[in-house]
């Protein structure tokens, strides 16, 4: 079907393009990948790009060559299947300069998933991520069903729009969608500062509620998660329950085969539903000393919060973390 003319071929001076179809009708489907990049290729002065829908089946090769846009800005990707995200990236060459891309899968899939396919053809340093070295602040938010990751390229905060954002459908019952991230993440995380982890359950019918049972997150998959965040100074937890800190907290005070998180210097938990704290409190205890230990007294954890977690402080609490310089704050 490549031999088809298109019904229009962009001009040269194109800034806006947006082509969307249904996946729910595949008589109608996007232009081929290699048309595609043809199409891309039309536009250099491309400022923004909103492909969605599948990609027609195509016999025809595509070509080794790089489209390199120079102008762009904005790129929104939701083609299916998934791995045709990763592999029109992979022929694209992105500014350096900050923009914002968006990736969202219509298949279900974790983000250990979604990257398995991204890290086959992508890596930090490829000319279409290379800006991601930029990224310094992480969000990750899940819920039964879906998950969404923002990142933002700004230090203070996350407002505005994130310039990285990538977003998928999981396994309502999976602790945390991270399974399967063993090779790492397709963008540069190095010098994420700050990442917040939250779980949101309240998009459960009170009848299914009753019933709804979450995995939890395992030791391995907080492993996965933080240890390319070899930069991150405070690290926020929202929504888990005793049995994903205990993991947390064991991850976080190991030292074999490295420290992870080495410069974290704040430990903030919000909303976090558990079982009473002396079941995770002398772990946490342990971790801060450790962490202590092979940071000094002017480095490392400098600050562990507790917001709305049935935690409640007393002299005895602030004394085990003062002695090792940590600040135990309880709200």
């Amino acid at each position: 079907m490549d031999d088809v003319p298109l019904p229009f071929l962009p001009p040269a001076t194109l800034q806006h393009l947006d082509l969307t179809m249904s996946v729910r009708t595949p008589e109608y489907p996007l232009p081929s990948l290699p048309r595609l990049l043809g199409l891309l290729e039309r536009c250099p002065q491309l400022r923004e790009a909103k492909l969605r829908g599948r990609p027609e089946r195509s016999d025809t090769p595509i070509a080794a060559t790089m489209v390199a846009l120079p102008s762009l800005t904005q790129l929104a990707l939701t083609l299916y299947p998934l791995h045709a995200n990763a592999t029109l990236l992979s022929h694209l060459v992105l500014p350096e300069t900050q923009m914002t891309l968006c990736v969202r899968g219509q298949v279900r899939a974790t983000i250990g998933e979604t990257m398995a396919h991204m890290l086959l053809l992508l890596h930090p340093a490829h000319p279409s991520l290379r800006w991601t070295k930029a990224l310094r602040r992480l969000l990750l938010t899940w819920a039964p069903g879906r998950w969404d990751l923002h990142a933002h390229c700004g230090a203070d905060d996350f407002t505005g729009a994130p310039a990285l954002s990538l977003a998928g459908r999981a396994h309502a019952h999976e602790g945390m969608p991270l399974r399967g991230l063993v090779g790492g993440w397709a963008f540069s995380t190095e010098n994420i500062e700050v990442a917040v982890l939250s779980f949101v359950n309240n998009n459960i019918a009170n009848d299914e509620a009753r019933n709804f049972v979450r995995e939890p997150i395992t030791r391995a998959q907080w492993v996965a998660a933080l240890e390319a965040l070899p930069t991150l100074r405070t690290l926020r937890i929202i929504g888990l329950v005793s049995e994903d800190v205990w993991a947390l907290v064991d991850a976080l005070g190991s030292t074999e085969p490295a420290v992870l998180c080495p410069k974290l210097e704040a430990l903030e938990f919000m909303d976090v539903r558990s079982r009473p704290w002396n079941t995770v409190w002398g772990q946490l205890v342990d971790a801060v000393k450790v962490r202590a230990r092979r940071e000094g007294a002017k480095g490392g954890l400098e600050r562990v919060e507790f917001f709305n977690c049935c935690v409640t402080g007393s002299e005895e609490m602030d004394k085990e973390f003062n002695d090792f310089g940590v600040d135990l704050v309880v709200e």
